[in-house]
């Protein structure tokens, strides 16, 4: 995949391009990862509602056609679409979002930032009042009943700092992520951000953390770069082992009843990114590595995952906390 940084663009102008490459035969399947900066702009979403826009003074509305309401880009914020085949990575749409938040979550721990979801509001916030604790969300997605509504989110103590909203077109997606950095949170006070009244925007200065730009462009770009490519690392090590790949052995490695089954060749997941709990957690065997790459499958939809490991005893506690995960 290639990064194409493009500095401070109009947003307009980006979007038209996106969709145009996006729909162009002639990328030849190329992947791109398209980095920048907008001026100011509020863009809405098809499911966007013009009552959401309270106040744009002279900051001007653009229709979009990503999902969801309505946000803000402008300077100070880093802005990431990734302009991917998710067949060819053998991606649901589901998982890729996960991805693309789960990355912004690494970055963010890059700068001792605990970014957090919540249940039924996409994106990442962090707590206002202790943006490093570790301690888990109450607010945090959990396992609910198959059919059962889809939780009423709630953001009490709580601030916004990244967005995202994507298009997919024939498996190729566009739009992508906005993490805020060091802006001007003014004009969230224009909108309900995300169409959510009330709703808190931080940015990482004003919970105390002075990063520059550039510095929080190259790594969540990087983050995205292993998140978006995890499944192509990992398969080109099967296959340069001599083994078969990961698809190779599992046709159905994101179905419904689908099965991972680890082997010691699990050294070719790199933990190296993961945050530092996790890597204490689950350590630096290979089964541990091939646990925390079950939990991570199981984060992202897997229904079901198997750890076989030759000659460990498969009651280990990290296999245990797989089980559970997997709702076995």
């Amino acid at each position: 995949m290639d990064t194409r940084w493009l500095g401070r663009c109009d947003y307009l102008a980006t979007f038209q391009e996106m969709k145009e490459f996006t729909a162009s035969p002639a990328n030849g399947g190329r992947d791109q990862l398209w980095i920048c900066e907008h001026p100011p702009v509020f863009t809405l979403g098809l499911a966007g509602r013009a009552e959401h826009v309270l106040a744009p003074g002279d900051i001007p509305v653009v229709a979009t056609d990503r999902g969801g309401q309505v946000t803000y880009h402008g300077p100070g914020q880093v802005v990431a679409y990734p302009l991917i085949d998710l067949k060819a990575r053998h991606i649901f749409v589901k998982e890729y979002v996960f991805r693309l938040e789960d990355a912004v979550i690494r970055a963010l721990d890059r700068f001792g930032v605990t970014g957090q979801r919540v249940a039924g509001a996409p994106g990442i916030y962090v707590r206002v009042d202790d943006p490093f604790s570790h301690a888990a969300l109450p607010q945090r997605p959990q396992r609910r009943e198959a059919g059962s509504a889809a939780p009423e989110p709630d953001f009490t103590g709580l601030g916004k700092i990244a967005a995202l909203g994507i298009k997919v077109s024939n498996h190729r997606t566009y739009h992508g992520v906005a993490l805020n950095v060091a802006m001007d949170l003014e004009p969230f006070s224009r909108i309900n951000p995300c169409g959510y009244a009330g709703l808190q925007t931080v940015d990482l200065s004003t919970i105390g953390v002075s990063v520059s730009w550039d510095e929080a462009a190259h790594e969540l770009a990087a983050q995205l770069e292993r998140r978006l490519a995890l499944f192509d690392r990992l398969e080109s090590n099967f296959a340069a082992r001599g083994g078969k790949t990961v698809v190779e052995n599992q046709k159905q490695l994101y179905g419904k009843a689908a099965g991972l089954v680890l082997s010691p060749q699990t050294e070719a997941f790199d933990i190296s990114s993961e945050p530092e709990s996790l890597k204490s957690e689950y350590g630096d065997t290979n089964f541990g590595k091939g646990c925390l790459l079950a939990r991570r499958l199981v984060e992202s939809g897997v229904t079901f995952v198997e750890v076989r490991m030759n000659g460990w005893d498969t009651h280990d506690n990290n296999f245990d906390r797989v089980k559970t995960l997997s709702g076995e």
